[in-house]
């Protein structure tokens, strides 16, 4: 049996091993130890310079510190984040 933490990072593997050109996370960082948080999020700009990454998140200030645009979905509409970095 595995934990919710060592399930997340289960499927992040199994995901990564198929090189995929675009990587869906829903909500990575939930259920992992804070160790393993940090890592995962300095991880992903080198996975993005591989592929696309599609995060759903909840956590605003993670997600504007490592996203190139962020798409705010609320009450049946979809919007750029008027704080989404201005990458190019």
């Amino acid at each position: 049996e595995l934990s919710g933490g060592e399930l997340q990072r289960a499927f992040l593997c199994r995901a990564l091993v198929a090189s995929p050109r675009v990587l869906v996370l829903d909500e990575p960082d939930a259920h992992v130890d804070s160790h393993f948080e940090s890592a995962f999020h300095a991880m992903l700009p080198g996975l993005n310079r591989q592929m696309t990454i599609l995060m759903v998140s909840h956590d605003l200030e993670m997600t504007r510190s490592i996203a190139k645009t962020i798409l705010r979905v609320s009450d049946g509409r979809c919007e750029q984040h008027p704080n989404s970095p201005a990458r190019g």
